[in-house]
């Protein structure tokens, strides 16, 4: 297969929402009496759906009180990030490479956050094809987003390469077929073990290897 396009996730690739979403999940949890650490979050939280992450880590509530915290999950976090967020300019550089070589771009994202925050930073249109959680029934680890992505661009999963930043999401690529780009933000680059390249930031990656992930 030749490469056509470049599927980047948005949280943790594009922008820099760990924060605000670890933050959120903090408050929320400590209204409930209960605590996180940074490791908990990397472990059992980042790139988790809200109502997956709620059901993980407060086993013991019932459905409507899972519901309940990752709706307040939610609010807590829409209220951070009307502060903004940080960009990963390396990302934006990378995807505008790909353009100009001609390949296709898409964004996905679970949350259902994703097309608001691509058009606060200004880069919404510049995708050909943005997939949410709106979208899909299934969260990562299942493949449907990378899936949906990649049928939206009239393209196969091999002639697509997937930026992912967690656990679940490079499952999701692998599961789905897709070459992937691990991005390792944390120390830890075990969680990304699987992933056909791992690397810090973006700032490491051209065009050309990413053509190479596709020979």
């Amino acid at each position: 297969m030749v490469l056509e396009a470049v599927v980047s996730d948005m949280d943790g690739v594009i922008v820099n929402t760990t924060p605000a979403h670890f933050e959120s999940w903090k408050l929320m949890l400590a209204e409930l009496g209960r605590t996180i650490t940074p490791a908990d979050y990397q472990e059992k939280l980042n790139g988790m759906a809200r109502i997956e992450g709620t059901r993980r880590i407060l086993p013991d509530l019932d459905d409507a009180a899972h519901q309940k915290a990752a709706e307040r999950k939610q609010a807590l976090f829409l209220e951070l990030i009307k502060e903004g967020v940080e960009i990963y300019q390396s990302t934006i550089d990378l995807l505008q490479a790909a353009r100009d070589r001609g390949l296709q771009t898409a964004a996905v994202s679970s949350s259902r956050n994703c097309e608001g925050i691509l058009k606060s930073i200004g880069i919404y249109d510049t995708f050909d094809v943005v997939v949410t959680g709106n979208d899909v029934a299934r969260a990562k680890p299942d493949p449907q987003i990378f899936l949906l992505a990649a049928e939206k661009l009239g393209r196969a999963p091999a002639e697509c390469v997937v930026l992912e930043d967690t656990r679940n999401g490079v499952d999701a690529a692998l599961r789905g077929g897709f070459p992937c780009v691990g991005i390792d933000r944390t120390g830890t680059p075990r969680l990304l073990e699987g992933a056909d390249l791992i690397v810090g930031d973006l700032s490491e990656v051209d065009c050309a290897r990413l053509f190479e992930m596709c020979r």
